[in-house]
């Protein structure tokens, strides 16, 4: 391990998405794959925030430290996984697990991966992307207020998806659930 050059350490850590970890996560990790520690690491880069940041710099420039993907790599790569390419938390888990390129690649390569998705035909279960003024996320809270007062916030976002209406993110720009669980309540009792 000591023998190794800067860069054969670079592309192990790439690899295993070690700059993405804390330095606990990494020694579990390490431990479970017959990897450097942390300590072997800090050695290697002086710390493990230059380590970190080492392999950041190369992170959004290659995907392993000895080749660069084309485009249509990338593309080939989120395609045959789209069913995991659906959030940055969810792709990168996943991604991390897969030692496939991060959502930061996508995200720098092609400047929104949102351009991603739509070459890929991936859209977000067809709901519109429209932004929402705060008298249209009232009436939605409103229309929706009976669903509103019997489901939990998860609960309430998936039934969002299922009516394929726009995302609680829409509505959490302007008010938290408590505030939308008092106004549905308030709805409710002022129409009865």
């Amino acid at each position: 391990m000591k023998n190794r050059s800067l860069n054969e350490w670079m592309e192990l850590l790439l690899q295993h998405n070690a700059h993405k970890k804390t330095q606990r996560e990494w020694d579990e990790y390490a431990k479970r794959h017959s990897l450097p520690t942390v300590s072997q690491i800090k050695y290697a880069f002086g710390s493990w925030n230059k380590m970190k940041k080492q392999l950041q710099v190369s992170d959004t420039k290659i995907y392993h430290a000895s080749r660069q993907l084309s485009d249509e790599e990338l593309l080939a790569i989120a395609s045959k996984h789209r069913e995991y390419f659906t959030s940055q938390k969810e792709w990168d888990e996943y991604a991390r697990e897969h030692g496939l390129p991060s959502w930061t690649v996508y995200r720098r390569r092609f400047k929104r991966v949102a351009d991603v998705k739509r070459k890929l035909n991936l859209t977000n279960r067809n709901r519109s992307y429209v932004k929402l003024s705060k008298e249209d996320v009232i009436n939605l809270i409103h229309e929706h207020a009976a669903e509103i007062v019997t489901r939990s916030k998860h609960d309430f976002s998936e039934y969002l998806k299922e009516k394929k209406l726009p995302s609680y993110h829409h509505i959490r720009k302007w008010f938290t659930w408590n505030q939308v669980k008092e106004m549905a309540n308030i709805y409710l009792r002022e129409k009865s």
